[in-house]
């Protein structure tokens, strides 16, 4: 949830593992709306063997769009993203 000292809602992105869905979160999610932050669970393809890293980073960052004040959370695979973005782009907070 927001730190009480934020005066504008936090965006969770949560990210599953490799080919994962939405739908893992579905337990996540409510609990943040609640508390009138945002919280976009996404999927990843698990169909495709030549899905890559920087693929998947791509899906994240299409969901993230030009939001600000965004935390990413992660499971799995997901988790090696952080990663990525941790050097990519500077974010309030990553977990995984």
């Amino acid at each position: 949830m927001s730190p009480p000292s934020s005066s504008r809602p936090t965006t969770y992105v949560l990210i599953p593992g490799a080919g994962g869905a939405a739908w893992y979160w579905h337990r996540v999610a409510p609990p943040l709306m609640r508390a009138r932050d945002e919280a976009i669970a996404i999927d990843l393809p698990g169909d495709d063997a030549n899905t890559s890293l920087s693929d998947y980073a791509d899906f994240v960052v299409r969901a993230i769009g030009k939001r600000s004040n965004v935390t990413l959370v992660a499971q799995s695979l997901g988790g090696l993203l952080l990663r990525w973005f941790a050097r990519a782009q500077r974010f309030d907070a990553l977990f995984s």
